[in-house]
């Protein structure tokens, strides 16, 4: 068993981590552009905004009242975006001294939701800084998609990158993002119970600073499995193993959080809380306190969990206010990660 690549000593107490980038719905509804793909949408609500919004609302109160650092950025009432609520465009590295990812997005108005000004306001308001921001988005043009903390599950303490192959994730912008940041990528090949490949990552499985959340009976192609389990044992992650029916309950779409103090949270949606065995709950318990808050409406419109609501900012902060610097293409090649 090998031992966690060590942080930096400045990095280390940064995780899990106590800033977040939330965004507030204005047109929340069933997307038809994705729900081909999405085998947890549940059934359409009525006034789904309304109900969305105050189940979101309530997200974020949460949170704040357990010291967490919520960046909240209202949704623009144009152009048409349901799923902006979902942040799952862009995500925030501290390597190369401060990074953000534009990602490739399948859905045409999924790929609407990526603001610019949103990386300005975390610059000039809360002092995040940006040394590069890498944009993959021009990979859509060539029929490859990559959606950012939805495909990929990242253990950031060791470089590892998990990522389940379907039509939101692609073999080539895996190869992409891996190129930028060089993380070493497992690649997953697991289907829901009709035998569709499971859209998102992060409905499979969480990994957090000590433990991981699987449903690896979801994951059919035992080489697949036991790489991916062999990893986060290597990693000296705790695994929490869920069932199916737990994970259609949400139950993989976890995150662990922190306050300023140094205490630490599993926030789960109550229907995911619901669906777990009081042993498995002990565990969670172990990492922090379990915090669930109820979104049905949230889950049965979009499929998605209170994981997906919730992105960890994890960039340095800077001394003097500047702009990011470098804005990067996609490279013309990259080596495509093996099965």
């Amino acid at each position: 068993m090998i031992k966690q690549s060590p942080l930096p000593s400045e990095l280390a107490p940064l995780f899990p981590v106590s800033d977040v980038l939330m965004i507030r719905p204005s047109q929340f509804e069933l997307n038809n552009q994705t729900s081909e793909s999405n085998a947890f949408i549940g059934m359409d609500v009525e006034e789904a905004q309304k109900k969305a919004l105050e189940e979101f609302d309530d997200v974020v109160t949460t949170l704040r009242e357990y010291g967490v650092q919520v960046v909240l950025i209202n949704d623009s009432e144009a152009p048409h975006t349901p799923d902006a609520v979902f942040p799952t465009w862009v995500t925030f590295h501290y390597q190369h001294k401060g990074s953000a990812l534009l990602y490739p997005m399948m859905a045409e108005n999924r790929r609407l939701e990526r603001r610019r000004d949103v990386l300005s306001h975390l610059s000039s308001k809360y002092d995040f800084h940006f040394e590069n921001i890498y944009d993959l988005s021009p990979l859509e043009s060539d029929g490859e998609f990559l959606e950012g903390m939805g495909s990929l599950v990242l253990d950031r303490i060791n470089h590892t990158a998990y990522a389940n192959l379907s039509p939101r994730t692609t073999l080539e912008a895996i190869g992409r993002f891996s190129q930028y940041l060089d993380y070493k990528v497992i690649i997953l090949q697991a289907c829901d119970s009709s035998g569709a490949p499971i859209y998102h990552t992060n409905l499979l499985m969480s990994v957090c600073k000590d433990f991981a959340v699987i449903c690896d009976e979801a994951i059919s192609n035992s080489q697949s499995r036991n790489m991916v389990l062999d990893r986060l044992k290597e990693t000296e992650r705790e695994i929490i193993s869920i069932s199916r029916e737990q994970m259609h309950n949400f139950a993989g779409n976890i995150i662990q959080l922190r306050n300023k103090d140094g205490e630490k949270f599993v926030i789960m949606s109550e229907r995911a809380y619901m669906s777990l065995r009081a042993d498995q709950i002990k565990i969670f318990a172990n990492y922090g306190k379990v915090v669930s808050v109820s979104i049905p409406t949230i889950e049965n419109v979009a499929g998605a969990g209170v994981g997906a609501l919730i992105n960890p900012i994890c960039l340095p902060q800077k001394k003097t206010a500047r702009s990011p610097r470098k804005i990067a293409k996609p490279r013309a090649k990259a080596k495509t990660p093996s099965l």
